[in-house]
Order: C-alpha cells, then structure tokens, then sequence
C-alpha cells in the first residue's frame, strides 16, 4: 500500500471522516484483494474483520471448502465474493461487499463517531468514546441489540436509566424493558440480523434524544 502523497491528502487525516480516510486507502491501495481491505479497516476504523461472522452461511462453508486453512477466513471470504462477482474499486464499493458479507455497516459506524453513541458489535468496540452517551450492544449475527446510559451519561445526569423520550422511542420500535439485563432489548423474531432500516431507525431515535436534550452535556 502506498504512502499518500500530499497532492492526494487535500484535507488533513485528522479532520477526514472515517469514510473520507477509507476512501483515500482504497485508492492509494495498488492491489485491492482480501488481506488489503482487511487492512485497510483495520487502520481506519481499527475493526478486525476476523472476529466478524460470515451473514450467509452457505457462503461461509464454501469459503471453507475454496480456501482449506487459511489463516484469515474474513480475507479469505472477501477474496471469494470478489471472485464471484466483481473486484470494488472505490470505498463504496468496498463498503458495500463489507456490508453484504459481514453486515457491517462502515458509513454508519463513521457517523456514530460524531453523534456519541458507542458500539459494541462483532465482539468488539467498534466506536467507543470517553464522552458517549449511550451504548448500542448488539448480540452474536446482530440478531439481537440492547441500549444502555454510558458511564458518562449516568455521572453527567445522575439517572440510571435511558431518559423517558428515548425509552418511548424504543417502544415504538419494538424494544422492551428486560429487567434481567436491565437494558431496553429487541431480538429479531425471525433468528437474523436485525435488517439496516431498523438499525437506522434505533440510532436515529438515539441521536434525537441527544440532540433534542443532551448536547451540552
């Protein structure tokens, strides 16, 4: 991968978003296969795709079958959708094949980066930050998501639980209050990842709560 030139670098890396920063990787990247994209997230969003489950898991077993130990069955996967379909070219394209294979949504977790809303999805933080104020937790496939106060929030305002317009919101949705968890909870019925309409609407709930009530926080 090559070093960006200054000519190609407009804007400072510290001011580009994440999708910004990706997309620049992608072009500068001289061969964009499996190991490459990988790392790529790796640098910008410091998301280890390994430990992502593969969606489809007819796909997954003929990943297995196509590339008998490998070393990195995420790489491995994105090698072989690629060869099945066609090669991405730009970082939408690419975030596109991640979102298909994995169901990681990169343009929304670069925006959760902004809005102070932690992530803890693909057994790992994805975004994570000292002044957050709520956390999604999502289960294993994203077939299940709960929502809870950050530390943060609770020593900021002195409540324990999610603030009553943002509970209402979560109910309109489908989310319920689990006592065993103590967290406002939603598992998708039909045993799949939750669809990206309706992570698109938990986060955008959030983020209004926030904006409407929190932003002086």
């Amino acid at each position: 991968m090559r070093e960006l030139s200054s000519e190609s670098s407009p804007k400072d890396a510290k001011a580009l978003t994440k999708v910004e920063l990706m997309d620049q990787r992608i072009v500068s990247t001289e061969q964009i296969d499996g190991p490459a994209i990988c790392a790529v997230i790796r640098e910008v969003y410091g998301l280890d795709l390994s430990k992502a489950p593969l969606l489809d898991k007819n796909f997954a077993e003929r990943v297995v079958v196509a590339f008998p130990g490998a070393s990195d069955l995420s790489a491995a996967a994105v090698d072989l959708y690629i060869a099945e379909n066609r090669k991405p070219s730009t970082g939408a394209e690419v975030r596109a094949v991640l979102n298909h294979i994995f169901g990681t949504n990169l343009e929304g977790i670069s925006q959760l980066h902004e809005r102070r809303i932690s992530l803890y999805s693909k057994d790992q933080w994805i975004v994570q930050n000292q002044k957050d104020l709520f956390i999604v937790h999502t289960g294993k496939n994203d077939i299940d998501v709960k929502v809870i106060p950050t530390p943060y929030f609770i020593e900021k305002t002195g409540k324990k639980q999610l603030p009553e317009e943002l509970q209402q919101a979560l109910d309109n949705l489908g989310f319920t209050y689990d006592e065993k968890i103590g967290a406002y909870y939603y598992a998708n019925p039909s045993g799949q990842s939750v669809p990206d309409q309706f992570k698109r609407q938990t986060m955008g709930a959030i983020h209004q709560t926030i904006q409407a009530s929190y932003t002086e926080l």
